[in-house]
């Protein structure tokens, strides 16, 4: 096999195990709350966001339609989001965070913020904004291989 295609396959192991350990770091960060990931993602964008459609939630943490509506029906029966009436369209189903579900997810919002920070925090700056760039340009480059 020559080097650079060993080189990357390398790479791409790197790139997957360190997304799972970030992944698991975050997940046990947010099991505290009594949520899983989705689950806090889901809130984390309506606490950015504000009300929103469930598929337009659903599009941004990157789940299907139906397994988004049992997401939001687990954040309902734990008292963070509700149903709000679209005052245009009647037929849309609009979810926005409660009282209870905004306070919650403001105070852990910036808990975990600081578990993000130090997981990237053996990174410079410069080394963040080249990873970034990277990233993007190898995602961008794979995304146009499939059209």
């Amino acid at each position: 096999m020559p080097q650079e295609l060993q080189l990357d396959l390398k790479l791409l192991t790197v790139i997957f195990r360190s997304f799972e350990s970030i992944k698991d770091v975050l997940k046990e960060d947010v099991k505290q709350y009594d949520l899983n990931i989705t689950e806090f993602g889901t809130l984390e964008y309506l606490y950015h966001k504000g009300p929103s459609p469930i598929s337009v939630i659903g599009n941004k943490v990157l789940l299907a339609k139906s397994s988004m509506s049992y997401v939001i029906e687990q954040l309902k029966q734990k008292g963070f989001i509700e149903w709000i009436k679209d005052d245009y369209d009647h037929r849309k189903r609009i979810v926005g965070l409660t009282e209870f579900g905004e306070k919650m997810i403001n105070d852990a919002f910036v808990k975990h913020l600081e578990v993000i920070d130090k997981i990237f925090s053996v990174l410079s700056l410069d080394d963040k904004n080249n990873l970034i760039r990277d990233l993007k340009k190898i995602g961008f480059y794979a995304k146009g291989l499939l059209q």
